[in-house]
Order: structure tokens, then C-alpha cells, then sequence
């Protein structure tokens, strides 16, 4: 994929973070109350000024781009209910992901939601007792 660096995918992000993802990034000296909001019981990526916390405007980047999330690595490959795996067409250089690419981060994101689903309910069930 060729990413233009518009920050469209940083841009009112909903992206659901795993603890794999929170643990990386606490390493790098955030606290997780600085880049995490909390809905519903699940974990995301905070968006300060409409944008996620990590995402520089001026410099239109990303400030951890080797050790962002697993779910931004494999977009614009998304989920789409009731579909599958689907390419994000609000990403302006979507055409660019080979089918190759595709596949592989589709797999990848199937990793990432049954991980996300695992961790979901350990939480719930955590909560319960």
C-alpha cells in the first residue's frame, strides 16, 4: 500500500486497542489514561482535537509509527459486519492494496478480533465476580 499521509484513518478513531497493544505502548513511556478512552468496557484509542493522541497534525504523522497498534498495521483493511474483511474506501490510496495484501492483512485482522473477542470476555467475566 502506498499511504499519502492525509491522517483520514487517524481521524475520529474508534480503534479498539489490545492489552498486547497497551503493554507496547506504556513501554514507550505513555500512561494508558493518557491514549486510552474507555466505551462500553473496551479500550480505544483516545482522539484529542478529533484525532487519535498519537496522530502529529502538523506533521501529518503518526508519533509511533513502528510500534503503533495492530489494528492500524492492517488498515484500510476492515471488518464490515455481516461481510468480512473489506477494504476502507474512506482511505484515499485504498486502491493500492494489492490482493496479496489483502489477504495477508485479512488474516491478520481475523487474529486481531478473535483476540479482541478473547479479551472482551475475560474482562466480562472478570467483572462478575
Amino acid at each position: 500500500m502506498q499511504c499519502s499521509r492525509c491522517g483520514k484513518c487517524c481521524e475520529k478513531t474508534e480503534m479498539e486497542l489490545l492489552n498486547s497493544d497497551i503493554r507496547r505502548l506504556a513501554t514507550l513511556g505513555f500512561k494508558p489514561e493518557e491514549f486510552i478512552s474507555i466505551h462500553e468496557g473496551i479500550p480505544r484509542l483516545k482522539n484529542v482535537n478529533g484525532f487519535c493522541y498519537f496522530y502529529n497534525v502538523s506533521k501529518r504523522e503518526c508519533k509511533i509509527y513502528s510500534k503503533r497498534p495492530l489494528g492500524c498495521r492492517v488498515y484500510p483493511v476492515i471488518y464490515v459486519e455481516g461481510v468480512g474483511p473489506s477494504i476502507d474506501k474512506l482511505c484515499p490510496m485504498w486502491h493500492t492494496v494489492s490482493y496479496k495484501e489483502f489477504k495477508i492483512k485479512a488474516r491478520v485482522l481475523r487474529k486481531i478480533l478473535n483476540r479482541l473477542n478473547e479479551e472482551r470476555r475475560k474482562r466480562l467475566i472478570e467483572g462478575e465476580r
